[in-house]
């Protein structure tokens, strides 16, 4: 489990360990804000197709 503030230099960090998969989930309740955490996660990592 991470946390959806996974910072690119942690996650380096863990990829470093061998860590090859991260499971976060969004804090917010209400369905907009979990959207929008989700997407600025994605984007900080360079996930959008």
């Amino acid at each position: 489990m991470g946390s959806i503030e996974l910072t690119t230099e942690r996650a380096e960090q863990l990829a470093e360990e061998g860590v090859t998969r991260i499971v976060v989930s969004s804090t917010a309740t209400d369905p907009t804000e979990q959207r929008d955490e989700m997407s600025e996660f994605a984007e900080r990592f360079n996930l959008r197709g």
